[in-house]
């Protein structure tokens, strides 16, 4: 039998209350994930630089997930028309689990993608930046996100569920990662810290998931952050898509970067 669901009292358990708070977790965040500040190298690990089809002054990072070479998913192309360049950043290769024995054992996951953007922006100045990502790169974009305040939208795609969900929700909570070794915050306080201060987070779950963090359940929490975003100047919003897949569905990429086109993507 699945274990019963237990929704916390949010207001008694999240540690986000004010914009105080947010920059407090904020700046511990940055030392538990780095042991220092953001990086400031540029330079290219693990990602590509690809520019839009008819560029602007927008960026968009794309985090790929687990088995997904980021610069070949269908959302990057989607960014690419809409006129997003693309910094497109892949996950680590291998069992993630070696990283347990690392002092920062999720540097490794959230590194390239402070390097990359460093990179990015000396090239170019840039407007606006948003992060986006599926399956391990949505769970990458809520945690890079919360650290870096120069994301303005972050969209993370069927990429986590707080812990209390995790314990129903089948196929929740499989990667060493997804447990945030060596944090002290969790999922609630994380899209806040990226929902906060006149950011804005969007997030995306597939009802029919095949693979992970499937069904609406997130619907428990929703309501909750958006209060709480809203009383720190920011802004979140949370869909439930309709699709089978395990990935960004052409209605989301319309709906959350207005994609068009007359090419029609079959599964």
């Amino acid at each position: 039998m699945p274990a019963p669901l237990v929704v916390p009292n949010f207001e008694l358990k999240t540690k986000v209350r004010t914009v105080d708070d947010v920059q407090r977790l904020r700046a511990g965040l940055i030392q538990d994930v780095f042991g220092g500040p953001l990086p400031q190298e540029r330079k290219l690990v693990r990602a590509t630089m690809l520019s839009a089809a008819k560029p602007t002054r927008s960026l968009a990072i794309y985090h790929g997930g687990h088995d997904e070479v980021a610069e070949k998913a269908f959302g990057v192309t989607a960014l690419r028309d809409v006129g997003f360049d693309v910094l497109a950043v892949n996950m680590p290769g291998g069992d993630h689990s070696r990283f347990a024995e690392e002092k920062y054992p999720l540097r490794p996951f959230l590194e390239p993608v402070a390097l990359g953007l460093n990179y990015a922006t000396s090239l170019k100045e840039y407007d606006e930046i948003i992060m986006t990502g599926l399956s391990g790169g949505g769970w990458a974009t809520v945690l890079y996100a919360a650290m870096d305040t120069r994301i303005a939208r972050s969209y993370p795609i069927a990429g986590s569920l707080p812990d209390y969900l995790t314990r129903v929700v089948p196929n929740s909570m499989w990667d060493y990662e997804q447990s945030l070794p060596g944090l002290s915050v969790g999922y609630i306080e994380l899209y806040l810290m990226a929902a906060s201060e006149g950011r804005e987070q969007f997030q995306v779950l597939i009802r029919h998931d095949p693979c992970c963090f499937s069904g609406d359940l997130a619907h428990t929490y929703r309501p909750f952050v958006e209060r709480r975003a809203f009383m720190l100047g920011g802004q979140f919003g949370l869909v439930v898509d309709e699709f089978s897949h395990h990935d960004i569905s052409p209605t989301m990429a319309r709906l959350l970067w207005g994609w068009r086109s007359e090419a029609v993507r079959l599964y």
